[in-house]
């Protein structure tokens, strides 16, 4: 991770980067590598990205996702690590699930 370059390469990771760098409202800068990284599909980490995310400090994942989504999710985590679940407002059905290329919109 460079100085302007947020991206944390992390094996099974889509879209993860660390938040730290962002200018709050009050003109401050959140800071870098503390708190809090943001990923899609932490389902998809395999172990080599868990110990990569070990090393990066992570210790706890806040999971925002609907009771939904949640439940495709089967993958174990590292006992080192913990969970905590808190739904977003808004909907009550979850969204499609993410794949490796966008899929074409049908309904136009």
């Amino acid at each position: 991770m460079g100085p302007m370059d947020r991206s944390i390469d992390v094996d099974g990771l889509v879209n993860a980067r660390d938040l730290g760098g962002l200018r709050r409202r009050d003109g401050a800068v959140t800071p870098r590598g503390v708190f809090p990284f943001r990923a899609e599909n932490i389902d998809w980490v395999r172990p080599a990205g868990w110990d990569q995310l070990r090393a990066l400090g992570v210790r706890t994942v806040v999971d925002l996702r609907q009771p939904a989504e949640r439940a495709r999710d089967v993958q174990a985590r590292p006992p080192w690590l913990t969970t905590r679940r808190s739904s977003m407002p808004g909907g009550t059905t979850a969204p499609r699930p993410y794949t490796s290329r966008p899929q074409a919109d049908t309904q136009k």
